[in-house]
């Protein structure tokens, strides 16, 4: 008889073989075989050094991510397969996205005309103002990247919690492969393969799955570590010198980098010197950088139990920054509601580049939240990067709006000093 766990895994493949196969646009699936994934990735690797339109070497991000998920799919597509809003190519120089394939029509309507804006084809576009051009596209300094698509698959509501479900696009020599392997070679007009992967599944239903021996890189981000001008001013700002140092900045420093601690400061009430030593413990160390990344529900979170007067704060909806945020103001035990607003995915630094920072996606969030009626005059907190959008969001929601600091770490200092 099968164990508990071999049962779940089983019902759980097949529901999703189920959904998947019944998509529109999908003409087989099946699942992808993980004695598969060196291959995959050896010929992901060759194709990595070849150039795209002369423009650059191509990293496939997206089969990078995809092949360390829990469960991969392998599916045959037709030009019916719907492709969302999603582009499936970016051009970056370093980690700025400097180019990107756009699906939107509304968005590539606003882009036509712009003079810092180049079309290299009809719905890839190139952002003049971020590199110089064309001299960084001649010189080759830039490189494509096919990433990670984040996928909502109406159907599919039934993933254990955490679990992520997301679509990665073949290089073509990779798309022959599979088509070979899996699909006994189709290669009618209009068909495609893209793999399927979910992320995240409780390691003990997956216990055969093979991992890659071929090494992955993987990029890290910097999520904004407090600096020590910004910690101090925090601080009492007397330079007084008797917790040791000639200065508060100086102190700061000290404590960013935990030769000091906060209570060698006389000035600092014990409140503050308690809820400075939970800041200075948190983990600012960088994550695993997520080419697209992946959106979280633009529900608010209350944290720590907050009432009708406690602060909002507005952050963007890419899953990593709510989840840091939720553990800052956690562990901080800091009163307040979080609010993820639409940024499409973006962190808060790439959403402000981006300008997918909106006021009326705040707007949308509290009305969708019905924050206005819930709280008593109600005190919106927003990101420091995105300081210019206070005026806008102040107008929109009629409400008081305060620029937070920039590193999300310092927002429970930041909310301390509202007492």
């Amino acid at each position: 008889m099968a164990n508990q766990s071999e049962f779940k895994k089983e019902e759980l493949i097949a529901r999703l073989l189920a959904e998947i196969k019944n998509t529109r646009g999908i003409v087989a699936v099946t699942i992808f075989d993980a004695d598969d994934i060196d291959k995959l990735l050896e010929i992901e690797q060759e194709a990595e050094a070849k150039s795209l339109l002369g423009l650059g070497k191509v990293v496939n991000t997206g089969i990078q991510k995809i092949v360390q998920c829990s469960l991969i799919f392998v599916a045959l597509t037709s030009m019916d397969f719907d492709w969302a809003l999603h582009g499936a190519l970016i051009l970056k120089k370093g980690n700025e996205i400097v180019g990107e394939e756009i699906r939107d029509p509304e968005r590539l309507k606003n882009l036509q005309g712009r003079a810092d804006v180049w079309f290299l084809h009809r719905n890839f576009v190139i952002y003049k103002d971020r590199l110089s051009f064309p001299r960084d596209i001649m010189q080759k300094i830039c490189h494509f990247e096919i990433p990670p698509i984040p996928c909502h698959w109406p159907g599919i509501t039934f993933l254990p919690a955490g679990s992520n479900l997301l679509l990665a696009n073949p290089s073509t020599p990779a798309d022959i492969f599979l088509k070979n392997k899996y699909f006994q070679g189709q290669d009618e007009k209009g068909l495609g393969t893209i793999l399927l992967g979910v992320s995240a599944i409780e390691p003990s239903l997956w216990q055969n799955n093979r991992r890659s021996s071929v090494a992955v890189n993987q990029e890290m981000a910097e999520i904004y570590p407090p600096r020590s001008e910004d910690l101090a001013e925090y601080l009492p700002a007397s330079d007084c010198g008797r917790c040791g140092f000639a200065s508060c900045e100086a102190f700061a420093a000290a404590l960013l980098t935990k030769t000091s601690q906060p209570q060698q400061c006389p000035e600092l009430e014990p409140e503050l010197v308690d809820l400075m030593t939970a800041v200075l413990a948190l983990d600012t160390s960088p994550i695993p950088f997520n080419v697209m990344m992946e959106q979280h529900p633009c529900e608010v979170l209350e944290i720590n139990q907050p009432d009708e007067r406690s602060p909002v704060l507005v952050t963007a909806n890419f899953v990593e920054t709510v989840a840091i945020m939720t553990k800052i103001l956690t562990q901080t035990n800091s009163r307040s509601f979080l609010l993820p607003t639409f940024t499409h995915g973006y962190s808060v630094d790439n959403a402000v580049h981006e300008r997918m920072f909106k006021a009326v996606e705040v707007l949308k969030a509290m009305k969708e939240n019905y924050l206005e009626q819930r709280l008593i005059k109600p005190l919106i907190i927003i990101p420091g990067l995105a300081e210019n959008e206070k005026l806008a969001i102040r107008q929109l929601t009629k409400c008081e709006v305060l620029v937070g600091p920039i590193s999300g770490f310092l927002a429970p200092l930041f909310l301390y000093t509202l007492l």
